[in-house]
């Protein structure tokens, strides 16, 4: 179980769309951003939106008491800026390569007109908008609550789904191949570290999830399911 690969993102897109992406490539320009650099930031408009090709990138929120938000991380076969570049309006975020990141770069004046000529384009667009829907709808849904483990349940849930891999021993249930500090978690469900940390020993307790080696397994998939 500890050999398994462990992924960074906490979304992605289909194989099949993102082979579409990669073959329109020519529509665009290919760029690369080191470590640290500010790809977009929060409150300007854009003109272009991105693909990654390889790195990874962290959407990142900052408030006005300057409180600050990890939306989302983005590994390969992720895209950010698509709906601000396309209707013209600001950035909610700011997105920062976490380490060397390799592009596509799309205008957005261009893509439109490029839309209408290819129908798997659109379709491989229509697909990215509504895998963003579902998963924001789900998130927000979540936030109405006020009990940590609501939060914490669901984010369990979402990175199951895309990280989840069938494990027998030591225990059987379902590994999140997925490599998240505590804090990520906590900064991704506006909540602490501390929170995070007490509410995953609970759900330990409840024999919802067990803890190996600093991974998550979740054991009993019904129950953190059923109650959400």
């Amino acid at each position: 179980m500890l050999r398994v690969p462990l992924k960074r993102n906490t979304w992605a897109i289909s194989d099949e769309c993102a082979e579409i992406w990669r073959r329109v490539g020519s529509l665009g320009s290919r760029a690369t951003f080191r470590k640290g650099s500010v790809i977009g930031h929060q409150g300007e408009t854009p003109q272009s939106f991105y693909f990654i090709l390889e790195g990874e990138v962290h959407l990142t929120v900052v408030f006005p008491d300057g409180y600050d938000a990890v939306y989302d991380i983005l590994g390969p076969d992720s895209m950010f800026g698509e709906g601000a570049a396309l209707i013209s309006v600001p950035l909610h975020c700011t997105a920062r390569a976490e380490r060397d990141t390799d592009v596509l770069c799309f205008d957005a004046k261009g893509f439109r007109a490029a839309l209408s000529a290819d129908p798997d384009l659109m379709g491989a667009f229509v697909q990215v908008q509504a895998s963003q829907h579902q998963v924001c709808a789900q998130r927000l849904s979540h936030m109405f609550r006020t009990e940590p483990e609501w939060r914490v349940k669901e984010f369990i849930l979402r990175m199951m789904r895309l990280h989840g891999q069938d494990v027998l021993d030591p225990v059987a249930g379902t590994l999140l191949a997925v490599n998240l500090t505590h804090g990520e978690i906590a900064k991704m469900t506006g909540l602490t570290r501390v929170t995070i940390t007490r509410t995953l020993k609970r759900m330990c307790s409840q024999g919802v999830i067990a803890i190996l080696n600093r991974r998550i397994v979740v054991l009993d998939v019904r129950r953190l399911a059923s109650e959400l």
